[in-house]
């Protein structure tokens, strides 16, 4: 079986990952083999959660115009129409040498282990990232406008000219033709950059602008390739998870932490329970 734990990974590009909890991987992800975009006023980035201000630039000709509430207008379609699906990756700064060590692999975080995983109880998914981008594509681009590209990093978001709107343009175009302007034009500053703290996360992420507000939610089942557990995952839960693991013919590892450099080991000793799936 081809692994993704393998040592002589060189391409940083190849793989994906996803931290989250036992109980929502096991209930919901593998169980029903699908993951979701969630509205980006949902993320953990109060850049996206906190309601956005704009300003208006203004000139001579314009100044006494009446504009529309065009800011709330961005507000509504970005924040609540844009969703988002997240993943980290691996460190592509640390695979120029042609050998990559494995503290550089994105399921090695120890401190998104702690955060989004439920301080190592949880898991870590493991993905393809051409097949997820093929799944996506494939089920949900009928939906809307989707989008993808890794975080930029900076020390100063929110201060770009994606939050001053060009009154001309708005006068000119109409609000809706401006609002579609307005946001291919500045959707990396909107959509895909953060401040620097979040950096060691190295996302990765897909944005759907569609007409809905609510979850959308797409197979995996082509894209996954690995699951990791945390280094306390419950060992009364590791029989579900081989469950899966042979129902989508996939390796499973669990990281162990020694002297705190990251060991991914085999699970001995555990059987599978007989259970059915639908």
């Amino acid at each position: 079986m081809y692994t993704p734990f393998r040592n002589n990974i060189i391409d940083p590009n190849k793989y994906l990952y996803h931290y989250t909890t036992s109980n929502t991987a096991l209930q919901y992800i593998l169980a029903n083999a699908e993951l979701r975009f969630s509205p980006l006023n949902n993320t953990n980035d109060p850049k996206e959660s906190k309601d956005w201000e704009f300003d208006y630039r203004l000139d001579s000709n314009n100044r006494d115009a009446d504009f529309p509430p065009i800011a709330d207008l961005f507000k509504d379609k970005l924040q609540q129409h844009c969703k988002v699906v997240c993943f980290t990756r691996d460190d592509p700064r640390k695979f120029k040498t042609g050998h990559s060590l494995i503290i550089h692999r994105g399921y090695c975080r120890p401190r998104m282990w702690a955060q989004y995983a439920e301080n190592h109880t949880g898991i870590c998914l493991v993905f393809d990232k051409q097949k997820l981008n093929d799944s996506i594509l494939s089920q949900l681009n009928f939906l809307g406008d989707i989008y993808q590209g890794s975080i930029k990093y900076k020390d100063f978001v929110g201060q770009s000219d994606a939050f001053s709107l060009d009154c001309s343009k708005i006068l000119k175009l109409g609000a809706e033709e401006f609002l579609n302007y307005h946001t291919r034009k500045y959707l990396k500053p909107l959509i895909f950059e953060k401040q620097v703290d979040w950096k060691s996360e190295l996302e990765y992420r897909w944005a759907l602008i569609s007409a809905s507000i609510t979850y959308e939610y797409f197979s995996i089942e082509e894209a996954i390739c690995g699951v990791v557990l945390g280094e306390d995952f419950s060992e009364d839960s590791i029989s579900d998870v081989l469950q899966f693991t042979k129902l989508y013919r996939i390796p499973v590892v669990q990281l162990e932490w020694r002297n705190g450099y990251p060991a991914p080991t085999t699970l001995e000793g555990f059987t599978m329970e007989s259970k059915t799936f639908a």
